[in-house]
């Protein structure tokens, strides 16, 4: 994906975030890959908690001046979903399996670089595996969310 920088210096990527994952990943841009597909996924988790927020009657404003906002990690929004019940058991487990495989790909394929043991390789079945279940773990998000 490309960088557009505004007249102020700020810097934001144009486009489409999924949309990017994908174009990187057929590339094979694996690390851009999967920092666009876990961005994405992020997302839509920031995306779940606060249509939930809303439904609750709360605003987007009050997350704003809470701070809350400024939390949003995925960790940090795995607990918020794990905690509301909005995730079940069973996608909480899908989306902390997922986390450690995309940490593991990335690092893995960085480290491999520098450190060529056999500890830190990574098979095409490991990245093919984890960029389906990240676009299907994207797409129950999205849906769960649309579901407010």
């Amino acid at each position: 994906m490309k960088v557009k920088e505004y007249p102020d210096g700020t810097i934001l990527l144009e486009g489409k975030a999924l949309e990017g994952a994908r174009e990187a990943y057929q590339e094979e841009r694996i690390i851009e890959a999967f920092a666009l597909l876990h961005a994405f996924i992020e997302w839509e988790m920031a995306n779940l908690y606060e249509q939930n927020h809303l439904s609750n009657g709360g605003s987007l404003i009050e997350l704003r001046e809470k701070g809350i906002m400024q939390k949003y990690r995925f960790s940090w929004l795995r607990k918020q979903l794990r905690d509301t019940q909005l995730l079940k058991p069973v996608e909480d487990q899908r989306l902390g399996k997922w986390y450690d495989l995309r940490n593991k790909i990335i690092h893995r394929l960085v480290a491999y670089s520098y450190h060529n043991y056999d500890w830190n390789r990574v098979t095409r079945e490991q990245v093919e595996d984890g960029f389906r279940e990240g676009e299907a773990l994207a797409e129950m998000l999205r849906r769960r969310a649309l579901g407010f």
